[in-house]
């Protein structure tokens, strides 16, 4: 069953599978692969343990949400979810405005004290947490934090605020106690940490964020050329 999981787990990792188009089901394996049903309940039951597939009652076996984040392009974590058929959600803990910290002040690039929003969350795909997510803006670029939808990105380009570039900054971390409980994860699981500030057209800072993902839904891809590349 060792085999067979690593023949999935290789076909979910190519994109052969996704959140419309379900896993071959026991008995499909079973003929397919020339083994025991057993054998590939178990293969399955294996990639569910990893966090690869989850069940849907009545519908089989899909791949769990899982993002190709292009490092090169600046994207919404809800477009992209939905482009590869994932719907998107927000868990909120905070939407508040209050005076900026130390911190929030200098990465905004504010005066002491000025008013922000707070942002807080837990954003999901198909009801599965992803991600723990904390975004700071001045108060009078976002508005009423309670008229925010999933998206911050389009909500900000409707108000005449987009965020034209972003400088980014990803690290490892480990999951505190609270963090673990809001994702549904171990205290101490390895997350990866990314910090990133958003700039408008005048390269004036529009939303600090601070987010702790689950590295089992997401893949970060780049292209590197050598100095001299024309």
């Amino acid at each position: 069953y060792l085999a067979l999981a690593q023949w999935l787990e290789d076909g979910l990792r190519a994109g052969r599978w996704d959140a419309r188009n379900p896993l071959p089901s026991e008995r499909e394996l079973a003929s397919q692969h020339a083994v025991s049903r057993v054998t590939a309940r178990k293969a399955l039951d294996t990639l569910v343990e990893q966090g690869l597939v989850q069940r849907r009652h009545g519908s089989g076996s899909f791949a769990t949400p899982r993002l190709r984040d292009d490092l090169r392009a600046l994207s919404s974590f809800s477009d992209a979810l939905r482009a590869r058929g994932h719907t998107p959600a927000s868990h909120w803990l905070r939407r508040e405005r209050r005076a900026a910290s130390a911190e929030e002040a200098m990465a905004l690039q504010l005066p002491a004290g000025a008013a922000v929003a707070v942002l807080e969350r837990v954003r999901l795909a198909d009801g599965l947490p992803m991600a723990l997510e904390c975004t700071v803006l001045p108060a009078a670029v976002l508005g009423d934090p309670a008229a925010l939808g999933d998206s911050l990105y389009a909500h900000l380009s409707a108000r005449g605020q987009p965020v034209r570039r972003a400088q980014q900054r990803i690290r490892a971390a480990n999951a505190s106690p609270q963090q673990a409980a809001l994702l549904g994860q171990p205290s101490g699981q390895a997350l990866l940490w990314v910090t990133r500030t958003g700039l408008g057209g005048d390269d004036r800072p529009l939303e600090w964020t601070q987010s702790w993902l689950l590295s089992s839904h997401w893949d970060f891809v780049t292209e590197l050329m050598p100095p001299d590349a024309t």
